[in-house]
């Protein structure tokens, strides 16, 4: 049949399968410049928006289990009858014919998404990315519908820690219950004084790669000789650039303390493992949100963390309104640098090409 004549379903099952890598299974180019190839992280986003949002599968997560819920509220919301512009929208987007779909469609799920616009916005950029797709590879030879359907504003959350907060934070990672959770508090130090991106900070190895393989499955690594040359490398930032950086003193001591500390029976469990901060089921894994998720919320309640300088919405699910996350780090060291050495110094740390991005 003709590509028109399937659902959307269709092109976004295809888009799954080879819209993100080539016949081997590789990462593929992107879309938007064939001479950049996809970095993993995206393809993993990617997969999930489809999965959920679009395909509005459930498998593989835990019955009954707060993850569960949360995606049964969605389909529930993408699939409700709802009376939009005197017509009636009672299907998941996924079900329509591809010569049926228009702009009322692209609206229908920003009405039924109107609590959560960014995930709005996610679920309609998808779509644009899916067709673009298909129309570039001749699999569909209509219009984008999506194209006409504006996003919803993206308002920049402007928020980070006060002071006494973040020094009280710096004082626990640096204390006694280092000893306890020496993975979790180097890595939640890193973040406060390095000012790096969370995922980047997670994909670290202690040694250079020796393999492409080894390479793609890092996000960077400590420099040979680390302790002495002082910086660390992570190898494809958002800007697709990669960049040298210095490891500060009291960074470098939480290293030499986290490195020491794997030759405690307590923490032996991750001595194998070539990431910094491994998976403790699979340490041939790095750790990714869900491996520290329960210590934070533990810390937030143990310190006392309950109130945030600037915007006070915090939307990460599992976290109460004002709760501390891991996504403050950044803006809170970038602030910081700000008040005390200057705009300038602050854009040059948190690697942004201009002060206008370090300000917004």
């Amino acid at each position: 049949a003709k590509a028109d004549k399937q659902k959307f379903e269709y092109l976004a099952l295809r888009f799954y399968k080879e819209g993100m890598t080539d016949s081997q299974g590789n990462l593929g180019p992107r879309l938007d410049d064939g001479e950049i190839i996809y970095k993993q992280s995206t393809v993993t986003k990617y997969k999930a928006v489809i999965n959920q949002h679009i395909l509005m599968r459930l498998s593989g997560l835990k019955r009954g289990s707060k993850a569960n819920k949360l995606n049964k509220d969605l389909v529930s919301r993408l699939t409700r009858k709802i009376i939009f512009k005197n017509r009636v929208s009672s299907k998941p987007f996924k079900d329509y014919f591809l010569d049926e779909i228009g702009p009322w469609h692209i609206e229908c799920i920003k009405e039924r998404m109107k609590e959560t616009k960014s995930m709005a916005n996610q679920i309609i950029g998808m779509i644009i990315t899916i067709y673009k797709w298909a129309q570039i590879n001749n699999i569909y030879k209509g219009e984008n519908p999506a194209k006409l359907v504006k996003f919803f504003k993206n308002r920049k959350i402007k928020a980070k820690l006060f002071d006494e907060d973040r020094d009280k934070i710096l004082e626990h990672v640096e204390g006694k219950a280092f000893d306890y959770q020496p993975h979790f508090l180097t890595c939640l130090g890193m973040l406060l004084l390095t000012g790096q991106r969370i995922t980047d900070i997670f994909g670290l190895r202690w040694k250079p790669p020796v393999s492409d393989k080894e390479k793609n499955e890092c996000t960077g690594w400590l420099f040979d000789n680390w302790e002495n040359e002082r910086h660390f490398k992570i190898y494809d930032m958002k800007n697709r650039e990669e960049m040298d950086i210095f490891i500060d003193d009291r960074t470098l001591a939480l290293l030499k303390r986290l490195d020491n500390s794997l030759r405690n029976d307590a923490h032996c469990w991750a001595v194998q493992s070539p990431f910094i901060f491994p998976q403790r089921k699979n340490q041939r894994l790095h750790a990714e949100f869900s491996s520290y998720r329960d210590q934070l919320k533990k810390l937030n309640k143990k310190l006392d963390i309950k109130e945030i300088q600037g915007d006070v919405q915090n939307t990460r699910k599992g976290y109460k309104k004002n709760a501390f996350t891991f996504k403050l780090t950044r803006k809170t060291l970038g602030t910081y640098i700000d008040e005390t050495e200057g705009i300038e110094m602050a854009a040059e740390k948190l690697n942004h090409k201009n002060t206008k991005t370090t300000r917004d």
